[in-house]
């Protein structure tokens, strides 16, 4: 963590308000949303422990969950901050097209 918070000074990020936000050269918080589907509630439990982790080192995480032909629509059109998705397997899939090269 301290490592990180360095690198972020020396890019001009810092905390200067007494909230513990770390601030851009802007002014602006060091902010991001993270775009994820919401049809098994997997991604709100991780993305709110991750927030809550961010928020203890002073970066802000918004959360944009959306339904999934949405969700899908941004992926392709590449409209997000961060996006959050994975692959699952059951006994039946064929998994080589996760992992063949």
């Amino acid at each position: 963590m301290k490592r990180a918070k360095a690198l972020l000074a020396e890019a001009g990020y810092k905390v200067t308000g007494s909230d513990g936000i770390i601030r851009g050269p802007d002014g602006e918080p060091l902010r991001f949303a993270v775009t994820f589907p919401t049809s098994t509630g997997f991604w709100d439990r991780v993305l709110l422990l991750l927030k809550d982790s961010l928020a203890q080192a002073g970066v802000v995480m918004d959360l944009d969950p959306l339904e999934w032909t949405v969700f899908d629509q941004r992926l392709k059109a590449r409209d997000f901050d961060a996006l959050c998705m994975g692959w699952s397997a059951g006994i039946e899939d064929d998994i080589r097209q996760m992992f063949h090269s």
